[in-house]
């Protein structure tokens, strides 16, 4: 459902929508180590969802930001079915976390419009603002469970890297 995948096996057993389509150099496969907060920031502040330990999650990026460790990362939500939620969970709440490549070091792109950055790929999911002319890096793409296609983005310009889904 996504471009070429690099864990497509993997994924089928996991519920996932499907493996990261992003350079798979870049992506690490690690656990939840316990239950873990997935924040659509870099901050214990913005909204998040609950999903539980033992769980397989794809690493983006790493963040420091009040005063906290973060991973970005995607995995299989909290909600029945194959939908993915992607956010920033404490590195304690990981098996195997990332300090690189550092979410806030990627070049980005000025957002042409703004866009809803949801934390799951369907307009249902709770969301964030990128600001027209915001830095943004798009890390990933996904075909949604409406057949839409989704990209995950991080904005540069927000203080708290929000990360999230946008449609087109």
């Amino acid at each position: 459902m996504r471009r070429a995948g690099f864990l497509a096996a993997v994924v089928a057993g996991l519920g996932l929508l499907a493996a990261p389509a992003a350079d798979a150099s870049a992506i690490t496969q690690t656990w939840t180590s316990q239950t873990a907060w997935v924040h659509q920031c870099a901050a214990m502040a913005c909204g998040y969802h609950e999903v539980p330990g033992d769980q397989l999650a794809f690493v983006y990026c790493a963040a420091t930001t009040d005063e906290n460790f973060w991973n970005l990362i995607v995995t299989k939500g909290p909600w029945n079915g194959p939908v993915t939620v992607a956010g920033y969970v404490s590195t304690d709440a990981l098996r195997e976390p990332v300090s690189s490549p550092r979410c806030g070091g990627f070049f980005g792109s000025p957002a042409k419009m703004d866009f809803w950055a949801h934390s799951c790929p369907m307009p249902n999911c709770g969301y964030g603002v990128i600001k027209q002319g915001d830095s943004v890096k798009e890390l990933d793409t996904v075909t949604g469970p409406d057949g839409r296609l989704w990209r995950l983005v991080v904005d540069l310009s927000s203080r708290d890297l929000l990360a999230g889904y946008v449609y087109p």
